[in-house]
């Protein structure tokens, strides 16, 4: 019989580390938060206060085969991270590798890091799909400190053998998710009229449930060495028609109406918000072939995933477990 797997989970206060926790079943798992948090009944907690150069790990590698390292400095508003690029340094860069340095000296097997899409670039306006074997182009504190803590991560499996999955989502949905979906979702919710009916583009999504999948899936048979994957929904749609499949999940029709996307653009950068504005109108297309070549699929359709996050509760596509 085949030794139930000891996970350790690192950020499994946030939304997709409930999410995560909650549907790794048949595991052995160790939840690590910065606060202490409500998980399912047989998940042991730990709290630190800060994953950062400084952090201790002391025993609570012992036994452990793998680490899912969800934590981290989350992308935020351009302004915030000009002002602290150091902060992503320590956090997302020199926290990511002092967790791994000390798996590997503790005998983990398997450690799988989320990084981010922005590692490849902000948009495939006008270019490919984005691919693992792009070369990197980040942009900002945040995506740059993923990209070096992915660079030094395959260093690590190189030199101590624990092999290192390395994720890059785009934008991710499901129940409690936050972000533009969240505002989106509200904005919905309350009728508001949305200016997006004009936007052209193609933009990738990822439900947590696919998230989870894939997880799950890649803890069946890792091969050893650093492999990177770019993992996202299959239907890659514009943000109108994204939109409009929120609605329909939420039971609520949205209505669009026509905007200028350059002046669109334009009135939410004047507004501090051109994150967003780069979020609802560029592309940002992706090729999964990868992951797909290796044996994964998407468990649910984007559709599917809408209405497992936003279906009225009772519903049978509403999700009661993650």
């Amino acid at each position: 019989m085949t030794a139930v797997r000891r996970v350790l989970v690192t950020g499994a206060g946030g939304f997709v580390g409930r999410h995560l926790v909650a549907g790794l079943g048949g595991r052995d798992v160790t939840a690590v938060t910065r606060v202490p948090t409500e998980l399912p009944a047989g998940v042991r907690t730990h709290v630190v206060a800060s994953i950062d150069s400084a952090t201790e790990w002391g025993n609570l590698l012992d036994g452990v085969d793998t680490v899912v390292h969800l934590a981290g400095l989350a992308h935020r508003a351009g302004a915030f991270q000009a002002a602290n690029p150091g902060l992503y340094e320590e956090v997302n860069t020199r926290g990511t590798l002092g967790l791994a340095e000390a798996a590997a000296r503790a005998g983990v097997r398997d450690f799988v890091f989320a990084s981010s899409i922005h590692v490849n670039g902000t948009e495939t306006d006008g270019k490919p799909a984005f691919r693992e074997s792009d070369v990197p182009a980040p942009r900002g504190p945040y995506a740059e400190s993923k990209a070096r803590a992915e660079a030094r991560l395959a260093e690590i499996a190189a030199r101590t053998g624990m092999a290192v999955t390395v994720i890059r989502p785009p934008v991710l949905h499901g129940r409690g998710a936050k972000g533009n979906v969240g505002r989106l979702a509200s904005a919905l919710r309350r009728g508001m009229p949305l200016p997006l009916a004009s936007i052209r583009n193609r933009r990738a999504f990822l439900g947590v449930d696919n998230f989870i999948g894939f997880v799950d899936w890649r803890l069946q048979g890792v091969n050893g060495g650093c492999e990177t994957f770019i993992v996202a929904d299959d239907e890659q749609p514009s943000t109108p028609d994204f939109v409009a499949m929120l609605g329909a999940a939420l039971g609520r029709p949205a209505r669009l109406v026509p905007m200028p996307p350059a002046l669109l653009r334009g009135a939410l950068s004047a507004t501090g918000r051109s994150a967003m504005a780069e979020g609802l109108l560029s592309s940002l297309a992706l090729d999964t072939a990868k992951a797909k070549a290796a044996g994964w699929r998407p468990r649910f359709t984007l559709a599917e995933g809408l209405a497992r996050a936003f279906g009225p509760p009772g519903s049978p596509a509403h999700a009661t477990e993650a």
